[in-house]
């Protein structure tokens, strides 16, 4: 009767170790929008195959920027009153509440 039992037991672990599938492949599906950094990005899901990843360079609106490629994650945005000689400006802007004096009346532009 051990005999029985025992090739029994052999029979059913043979039976059970033949249904279980060796090195299955993994099913999860490698994209662009998974959330996850692989394949060849250089960022998650951009770069590489993928789209170009957002930066302060890319000439659009994106990643809280508060102006194409300025604010947010990126250098400030120029202003008139940055005190910076900047965009078209002809000189250096000064704000009115220091010196009591529009900017505008400061570099000849009158109003």
């Amino acid at each position: 009767m051990k005999t029985i039992v025992k090739v029994v037991l052999v029979m059913v672990t043979v039976v059970l170790l033949s249904h279980c599938e060796k090195d299955e492949p993994n099913h999860i599906t490698i994209s662009c929008n998974d959330g996850i950094k692989n394949q060849d990005e250089t960022g998650i899901d951009c770069g590489g195959t993928c789209p170009d990843c957002p930066s302060c360079f890319d000439g659009i609106l994106n990643q809280q920027e508060t102006g194409i490629d300025c604010g947010g994650e990126c250098d400030p945005c120029q202003t008139c009153d940055d005190g910076i000689q900047n965009q078209d400006e002809t000189g250096v802007t000064v704000e009115a509440s220091v010196t009591g004096v529009l900017p505008s009346r400061l570099f000849g532009r009158g109003l």
